[in-house]
């Protein structure tokens, strides 16, 4: 796997990591958590996930594009 692939993924994982407790949190309806806070909070986790995931979809495009010129 290359560099790229393997930061996008971490990123990717962090991200969910950071949907699922921000979820679980908004689930629990923990007293003194702010909703509001709790909802930029999972949309920026949605965000940074998608951004991950293009860089995993372009690196892999770029790998696959090295492998045309070798082949």
């Amino acid at each position: 796997m290359t560099p790229s692939l393997e930061i996008a993924y971490a990123g990717m994982k962090a991200s969910l990591d950071q949907m699922q407790c921000i979820g679980d949190q908004m689930a629990q309806l923990i007293s003194g958590n702010d909703p509001a806070r709790d909802t930029v909070e999972l949309l920026a986790g949605q965000h940074t996930f998608d951004a991950n995931a293009a860089v995993a979809r372009t690196a892999d495009e770029v790998v696959g594009s090295m492998i045309d010129l070798i082949v």
